[in-house]
């Protein structure tokens, strides 16, 4: 007899006064069952049942036992639905990828957000009643004008949100995307991770978190997530 989810093994006896379908929510058990010929069964309540011949010695029968706890925990664990499933993802030019949202339950899926140039929006917020400081989005940087030249993007990201006061643009080390683009500043810390579709789409992969200042821990740990969160995206035009 062996308590469920506990590898400790019981030879405590059951009170016969208790019900079965307590000892069952509680217990998992088998039985060694000793035969005319000399031969042995070992049975558990998942129904498998393995026969050990005249000639088995107690440590094969306890072998025997504990294979079948084995095989029941298996069965008894519960198949729990993964919270947060990929979600697959058709670009315009009809090819499709997977989005593996960010495990983090302050994201709420807000799909494509209605926004024309949104494929798929996630946004933070650090209780369901406050207001989202951060972002985690895939869509179309129509912005840009498929130039990812670092005087194109410094020049229409600081139109739109500022004086960076830091500002990178690099070869992206994922191979999904060809460019990587970083801005700071008080309102904003922005990174893109940029690949050219074709002639008329520049996919983009984008975290923005509002200001950065205040909330640095938060700043990191969303960066670590976005990193991780980029790197699972592959376009497959």
């Amino acid at each position: 007899m062996k308590r469920r989810n506990n590898l400790k093994f019981s030879t405590k006896e059951y009170l016969i006064g208790k019900s079965y379908k307590a000892f069952y929510k509680k217990y998992l058990f088998c039985g060694v069952h000793l035969k005319e010929d000399g031969s042995f069964t070992v049975s558990g309540i998942d129904e498998s049942v393995t026969v050990m011949p005249n000639t088995a010695s107690a440590e094969d029968i306890g072998n025997a036992v504990i294979e079948s706890f084995s095989k029941m925990e298996i069965s008894a664990e519960p198949n729990i639905p993964d919270p947060y499933p990929p979600k697959e993802i058709e670009l315009l030019c009809e090819k499709k990828l997977t989005v593996y949202p960010p495990r983090d339950s302050h994201f709420t899926d807000m799909e494509d957000s209605s926004a024309a140039e949104i494929y798929q929006l996630y946004k933070y917020a650090p209780s369901e009643s406050a207001e989202s400081t951060a972002a985690f989005y895939l869509g179309i940087a129509s912005e840009l004008n498929c130039d990812i030249s670092d005087e194109n993007i410094r020049k229409v990201w600081g139109e739109t949100y500022g004086t960076a006061e830091i500002f990178v643009v690099s070869n992206s080390t994922y191979k999904s995307f060809d460019m990587r683009a970083e801005m700071r500043n008080k309102n904003v810390h922005r990174i893109s991770f940029l690949k050219q579709i074709d002639e008329y789409e520049l996919l983009e992969c984008t975290m923005e978190v509002q200001q950065p200042n205040k909330r640095k821990k938060l700043d990191e740990r969303l960066t670590a997530m976005f990193e991780a969160f980029a790197n699972t995206i592959t376009p497959k035009c």
